[in-house]
């Protein structure tokens, strides 16, 4: 007897966790966009000189040095070189309306956001991998 009572108890248990598991499968949270790593003006841009082979695509396609704007808060960064990758998401924000657009979009004196992706190195500007660029318009 006490054999099969413990057997219900786990059973129930497992129904248990089972229905809450599922119960919180269909909650979802709202996607949030954490504050940007950085915000001003790109001041520079290389694009990398690296070959492209089909057998090895180059990963970094270019890098900019953003210099942030003078409204920023304080503590925030002052400037920042950005690697872009082929992960890197590039889009052109008007307002609330976002558009993926491409690599060839980026140019000196455009006001942009950009999110890092990895570990920032802290030398002067701080280098980072940008994860994604929103070019600002007005």
């Amino acid at each position: 007897m006490i054999r099969g009572y413990l057997s219900a108890g786990k059973l129930l248990a497992a129904f248990v966790i089972a229905v809450g598991v599922l119960s919180s499968a269909g909650c979802t949270q709202p996607q949030v966009q954490p504050p940007q790593d950085i915000t001003g003006e790109i001041v520079s841009f290389q694009i990398t000189k690296e070959p492209e082979s089909p057998s090895q695509p180059k990963p970094s396609l270019g890098t900019i040095l953003v210099q942030a704007r003078e409204d920023g808060a304080p503590g925030n960064l002052d400037k920042a070189s950005v690697t872009i990758t082929t992960a890197t998401r590039i889009y052109e924000q008007r307002g609330q309306d976002r558009n993926v657009v491409s690599f060839d979009w980026i140019m000196v004196g455009q006001q942009v956001q950009v999110w890092f992706s990895g570990p920032v190195r802290e030398s002067d500007p701080v280098q980072a991998t940008a994860r994604e660029i929103a070019i600002i318009r007005p």
